[in-house]
């Protein structure tokens, strides 16, 4: 008895140890993705993050810039790089300010739309040079790059305003692409709940985060996503429908100090976009 009580010890201060060490070296996930994209693009290198929640890697974030090339076309931050009710601007812009891109981009995720700093954060990102699309188009390379806010509105801290999300977010997307004029469309939306309008309104490539891959992992599945509940169906990585595809990453973060992952190790994802002409 007394063997088996110390195997089991043992194993638990060894589990424990693990995901100490999983939850603090992130790793880089490398995705290929073939979309048919206006001739004058044969591929691009996208790097989406996502869901920071203040997370420090090292200082300065050096175990997360360690994994981050200097030649991407295109850096997608896919919100909550903050958490609203344990803000730290400085973690954020610690790794947001080591980026060597010309074409960042950031949207908004519920966690920035609760937080009462977050003035605080835009002033700083606009001022380090990255493109806010709050509700906004960009034209890049015969490419539009959709960014729309949460649709969440909070009252407090923990409590969100009564209002149709689904609603809100879909009249912020038909908007966007209404002022588009271009045959393709990449989306960033923090949301990955809302797949079905984002195939509805045929976009081609959208970007999300929000579910933390469920934050804990069973044989490949997430056990909980935010929006979602249990085994949640956009819990991290690639979905197609139609002529849509999405990329939801399972994120840095968590959404309180004292969380932990669990076979589930901090992500940013490498996506080289290829033009499917390219391939004849």
């Amino acid at each position: 008895m007394d063997k088996i009580i110390l195997g089991i010890f043992l194993f638990l201060i060894i589990f424990i140890i693990y995901i100490f060490y999983d939850n603090a070296h992130p790793k880089k996930e490398v995705l290929k993705i073939k979309k048919k994209m206006p001739e004058s693009i044969d591929k691009l290198r996208i790097l989406q993050i996502s869901d920071l929640h203040n997370q420090k890697f090292g200082e300065n974030q050096e175990r997360l810039l360690n994994l981050i090339d200097d030649n991407y076309d295109l850096i997608f931050i896919t919100g909550d790089l903050i958490d609203r009710r344990y803000t730290n601007i400085t973690e954020a812009m610690n790794l947001v300010n080591n980026l060597k891109c010309e074409n960042i981009f950031y949207i908004k995720g519920n966690h920035e739309k609760g937080a009462k700093d977050y003035p605080i954060l835009e002033k700083e990102l606009l001022n380090s040079g990255i493109k806010v699309l709050d509700n906004k188009n960009f034209s890049f390379r015969d490419i539009n790059i959709c960014g729309v806010d949460d649709p969440a509105e909070y009252i407090t801290l923990s409590k969100k305003k009564d209002i149709n999300e689904y609603k809100v977010l879909e009249e912020n997307i038909k908007t966007l692409l209404e002022q588009s004029d271009s045959k393709f469309n990449i989306l960033l939306s923090h949301r990955p709940e809302y797949f079905d309008l984002y195939v509805k309104y045929n976009i081609d490539l959208v970007f999300s985060g929000h579910s933390h891959g469920g934050q804990v992992r069973i044989f490949g599945k997430g056990l909980y996503s935010a929006s979602q509940g249990f085994f949640g169906k956009y819990d991290g990585g690639v979905y197609k429908k139609g002529n849509t595809t999405m990329v939801n990453s399972r994120g840095l973060g968590n959404n309180f100090p004292f969380a932990k992952r669990i076979f589930n190790t901090p992500q940013i994802i490498e996506i080289i976009l290829e033009n499917e002409k390219s391939s004849l």
